[in-house]
């Protein structure tokens, strides 16, 4: 073959795979552009799904995100359905939160401090902290050493098959309606959050029926009566709990510095953010962060003689 035979001849090969290709790659470009988007959109449902569980220190915040911030109208129309929902509980403050002392509910001990905690039956980390600080927060609360704030939300019920976190709050708000003694409550909620017990979110989810949410109200000295009414199937407050997370969740001041946005557990000490991402990352040592934000020393926990330094103002001790 000469040498300009081959060059005819490459010329060709040349413009039939031009040719050939011209066909192929619009599809090789729409099936590249449809891999990038299912990447996109997988990568951003699996980042707002764990973000709503992460500690604080692992969330970082963006541009575009702090531009979205709730206006401070928008806030207080969110305030305004709260409070606005008829089936409201009476045992709540203005905020919708539940407020625990030695005097039982609603009624703050002086000059002592304020610890408020939020929380979410399927979180993760909300049940680790539970399980680390519970039993010390009712050592506080029965010896009159602080108040106790309770936010219970409910957005992870897109991580259940059955709406297990609504359950839950419903649950535990009739039971404040209906039973004068916050152990009771406080006990519950701890019983939701054992170890053993404890749902798993997302794929892992196991469904909880009515019936074992039940027993974990039973097993905290609920009456039968008012357990029966608490997981009847008809979720009372689920209105009232919708809108109390949509407000607390909107609340910029509980976002914590550098946040996404809200996230569970979040705790304040004398209404100031007290972050929880080291108590998180060895909750053996959580009690003792707790002891030094307050200003009390672990043998002093449960002494009625002895207040917490910081009193009902101060902010919490670094």
């Amino acid at each position: 073959m000469t040498q300009e035979s081959q060059m005819v001849e490459q010329a060709s090969d040349s413009k039939n795979s031009h040719n050939h290709n011209e066909h192929r790659n619009p599809w090789m470009w729409l099936a590249g552009i449809m891999a990038v988007v299912i990447v996109v959109m997988s990568f951003t449902l699996g980042y707002l799904v764990a973000g709503r569980n992460q500690p604080a220190a692992e969330q970082q915040p963006t541009a575009q995100q702090q531009e979205n911030q709730p206006t401070a109208e928008q806030v207080k129309q969110l305030k305004e359905t709260m409070d606005a929902v008829g089936e409201r509980p009476s045992n709540v403050d203005d905020e919708g939160l539940i407020v625990i002392s030695k005097n039982g509910y609603g009624a703050p001990v002086k000059d002592v401090p304020t610890v408020t905690v939020f929380e979410e039956p399927l979180c993760l980390f909300c049940g680790q902290l539970n399980r680390a600080l519970d039993p010390i927060l009712v050592k506080f609360v029965d010896a009159g050493q602080i108040n106790l704030k309770i936010g219970l939300v409910n957005f992870l019920n897109q991580v259940s098959s059955d709406s297990y976190s609504t359950r839950a709050v419903n649950g535990a708000v009739t039971i404040l309606e209906q039973d004068d003694d916050p152990h009771h409550l406080m006990t519950y909620l701890a019983n939701l959050y054992a170890e053993d017990w404890m749902p798993q979110e997302g794929q892992n989810y196991k469904p909880v029926s009515n019936d074992m949410l039940r027993e974990r109200a039973l097993a905290a000295g609920v009456d039968q009566q008012v357990a029966d009414q608490a997981f009847d199937g008809q979720s009372k407050y689920e209105q009232w709990a919708d809108a109390m997370t949509s407000y607390t969740t909107s609340r910029v001041e509980l976002w914590g510095e550098g946040q996404l946005g809200f996230s569970t557990p979040a705790v304040l000490i004398n209404d100031e953010y007290w972050p929880v991402s080291n108590a998180l990352s060895d909750t053996s040592k959580a009690g003792k962060a707790l002891f030094d934000a307050i200003g009390l020393k672990p043998n002093e926990a449960g002494n009625a003689r002895v207040k917490p330094s910081i009193g009902a103002k101060g902010k919490p001790i670094a």
